[in-house]
């Protein structure tokens, strides 16, 4: 089986989904040298936001055949030297779809109550009580279509946005 480096740290459910299946897991943060002069032992790497996959360590990497972004973008793997090599590269789109469907649900509440105002103006020790005319949640239709599609969830019945 493989013999897989993981540079950055991922869930432990992950680590032993990979050990199940017989593939040889080393956890272990490195330098950018020591990446370099070690690459060439592995034949994956698994990595996240900190660990920068570059040309030079690509060109070390003289079994490698797969490099792992676990999370959404590539931005820190040189993908086009992966691709002149061979090498694939794949990552998880859809990694962080929940968290972001809840943020915007948490900023449109706050919005919504005008949270931001409040707070600004009550570190300039105001307590303006009514400036703005807030909406109450409970009459809307959220657009849960939109929120599903952004969370990668098959949307379900039709959209619906109905403001008040």
């Amino acid at each position: 089986m493989a013999k897989i480096l993981i540079s950055d740290p991922i869930a432990k459910a992950g680590v032993d989904l990979l050990q199940k299946e017989g593939h040889e897991v080393i956890i272990k943060k490195m330098t950018p040298e020591e990446l370099v002069g070690s690459i060439g032992d592995y034949d994956a790497i698994i990595v996240r936001s900190a660990t920068k996959v570059t040309a030079d360590v690509i060109k070390a990497g003289s079994k490698l055949r797969i490099i792992g972004r676990a999370g959404v973008g590539l931005d820190n793997v040189d993908s086009g030297a992966a691709k002149e090599k061979g090498i694939k590269v794949v990552n998880t789109p859809a990694a962080t779809s929940i968290s972001v469907a809840e943020l915007a649900i948490g900023h449109m509440l706050a919005a919504s109550r005008w949270i931001g105002y409040g707070t600004a103006t009550m570190k300039e020790g105001k307590w303006e009580r009514r400036p703005w005319k807030a909406w109450n949640s409970m009459e809307k239709h959220w657009d849960s279509l939109v929120l599903e599609e952004s969370a990668g969830k098959q949307p379900r019945g039709q959209l619906h946005s109905e403001w008040k």
